[in-house]
């Protein structure tokens, strides 16, 4: 019997997020049409077979793959097989103009799960990346959900300057000790590069104000975090506190605020 420590599920949770946020904006923005939840479930299966296909390519240890390695495959065949056919499904049933924007997420995709077979995962550019890529997975959703494209990627552009910093932030208190700061250094400059974006977004009308202003609570809790750094054993309330700050971006997103 399998045991939480050969769970064949992905291991890291903050991804979870990554992946189910954007997606409940993209839903809940828009309408739940067959095509957006064919994408939905594609997305979902493709992101549960990513832990398989690591273990079976020898990614977490070779004692994984030795005595779990077997069952990944079958795992990862199965799901990857179903994400495949949902994908196809929902091409299938979208608009012609979906195509490009669907092709930009598997694209990213496929560019995360070469990262991981290179285990440069944990790397500031790898979780990234990852963030990008898992968020990119909403862009097909919301136009098959009925969203104009332009907003579509608002949405998704977003999630990833929200995760970016979050995980800029994240990385710098882990880190603190190590690198001497330098990683919040980095997640400082990253919160003023990303409010000095949405600033300029708000006031030129060139994206839904809902959009400039849902990173905001994740900028504020970077802020708070660079400013007085908490210490690294505290680093789950921090992974609660990304969560609260996604839970208000979600109801920014999703809320009547101005115009689409």
């Amino acid at each position: 019997m399998a045991t939480s420590s050969d769970s064949l599920l992905p291991r890291e949770h903050g991804a979870y997020g990554e992946l189910v946020f954007p997606m409940l904006s993209a839903l809940l923005a828009g309408s739940p049409r067959p095509a957006a939840i064919a994408f939905t479930g594609g997305a979902v299966l493709a992101f549960l077979a990513h832990e398989p296909w690591l273990i079976w390519t020898g990614q977490r240890g070779p004692r994984r793959k030795r005595e779990d390695g077997a069952r990944a495959l079958r795992l990862g065949l199965g799901l990857g097989a179903l994400a495949a056919a949902l994908y196809a499904a929902g091409v299938a049933s979208a608009p012609a103009a979906l195509g490009p924007p669907a092709i930009v997420a598997v694209v990213l995709g496929v560019a995360g799960f070469a990262v991981a077979l290179a285990h440069r995962e944990k790397t500031l550019g790898g979780e990234l990346l990852a963030a990008a890529a898992l968020s990119s997975a909403a862009l097909p959703v919301a136009i098959a959900a009925g969203l104009p494209i332009g907003f579509a990627a608002a949405i998704v552009g977003a999630w990833v300057a929200s995760f970016g910093v979050g995980t800029a932030a994240a990385r710098g208190i882990a880190l603190r000790l190590k690198d001497a700061g330098r990683s919040l250094r980095i997640a400082g400059a990253s919160t003023l590069v990303v409010g000095i974006a949405c600033a300029a977004i708000a006031t030129t009308g060139v994206a839904p104000l809902r959009a400039a202003l849902a990173p905001v609570p994740t900028l504020l809790l970077a802020i708070v975090l660079v400013v007085r750094p908490v210490p690294v054993s505290k680093i789950r309330k921090v992974g609660w506190a990304m969560i609260a700050a996604s839970v208000v971006t979600l109801g920014l997103l999703v809320a009547p605020i101005g115009q689409v």
